[in-house]
This record gives structure tokens, sequence and C-alpha cells, in this order.
């Protein structure tokens, strides 16, 4: 997984959101602290496969995603979706 500026940013919030440091997400996810602080910095090109399983649950709610506006879908459809996203 490459690693955007979406993901640094998504990263970023995170540790701001919870108060975290670089070390309390790397503990959380047992990794090395060097590894999660170039993430957040930008420094690193990639995220290993490995490490993105264990971090993308808990940035999902912080990717940038697109407006959307609800007008365009059914109540049914926005349930689906807020269940698809909880089961992450």
């Amino acid at each position: 997984m490459k690693n955007s500026k979406e993901v640094q940013q998504a990263i970023r919030s995170l540790l701001d959101t919870r108060g975290w440091v670089t070390i309390e997400l790397a503990q959380r996810l047992g990794l090395n602290q060097s590894t999660v602080s170039r993430w957040a910095s930008g420094a690193a090109q990639s995220i290993r496969p490995e490490h993105w399983s264990k971090l993308s649950p808990l940035i999902a709610d912080y990717l940038v995603q697109p407006p959307v506006s609800l007008s365009e879908y059914s109540t049914d459809d926005i349930i689906a979706e807020l269940r698809r996203r909880t089961m992450l």
C-alpha cells in the first residue's frame, strides 16, 4: 500500500483526536515506533500489507471521502453503508 498524503493525514488525525503520540499507536499495532513515525511524517514510501491490515481499521473513519448528498440515497442504502463501515 502506497503511503499517500491522504493516509498520512488520516494517521495524524487519529493521533490528534485520541491524544496519542506515535509510540502509543505503535504499541497498539505491535510495531516499532520508527515505523509509525515514518508513516505519520510521510517519510515512508509504502506500508506493508501486514501492517496495513492492522492500521486500516483504525484510520478508516479519518480517510478523506468526497462529500455525499444523502438525498441521492435511500434510507436502506445509508443503513447498509453504515453497517459495512462498522464491520471493517
